[in-house]
């Protein structure tokens, strides 16, 4: 184990196995690094005034056999080059606010079955040209 020591900054190393573990400790948080046998850092968590910071280096893959469960006072996701979303079974979106898609063009298919819109009010389609049954 190596320690390391400077004005505000603790430093810990550890081994397991052939990986590194370094612990650091400042001032106002700290944070815990992951190292491969070559030395890159593969697993990061910054612990900072504002909250924790996940960071890898390379993708990640959850497993889980019972259900996932995420919750918090927002969620966002993005994707850089795309985001995908499928499922063995339905999907469900619900909210007790309002849903909007945007996109430079949407398609939506059924396989299937009927595509069904209902709404308590009036159902409104603008466009250039609605085109039906082409």
């Amino acid at each position: 184990m190596k320690i390391a020591e400077g004005e505000d900054v603790v430093e810990r190393e550890v081994t397991l196995g052939r990986h590194g573990v370094l612990l650091t400790k400042t001032s106002d948080g700290g944070s815990i690094r992951l190292r491969s046998p070559e030395g890159a850092e593969t697993l990061s968590i910054e612990i900072t005034p504002a909250g924790a910071v996940l960071r890898l280096s390379r993708g990640l893959t959850v497993e889980i056999a019972g259900p996932l469960s995420l919750d918090a006072d927002q969620v966002s996701i993005h994707g850089r080059q795309g985001l995908s979303l499928s499922s063995g079974g339905d999907i469900t979106a619900m909210t007790d606010g309002s849903v909007e898609v945007r996109s430079h063009s949407t398609t939506i298919t059924a396989t299937r079955g009927d595509i069904v819109a209902r709404a308590n009010d009036d159902i409104i389609l603008a466009g250039e040209r609605i085109r039906a049954n082409c």
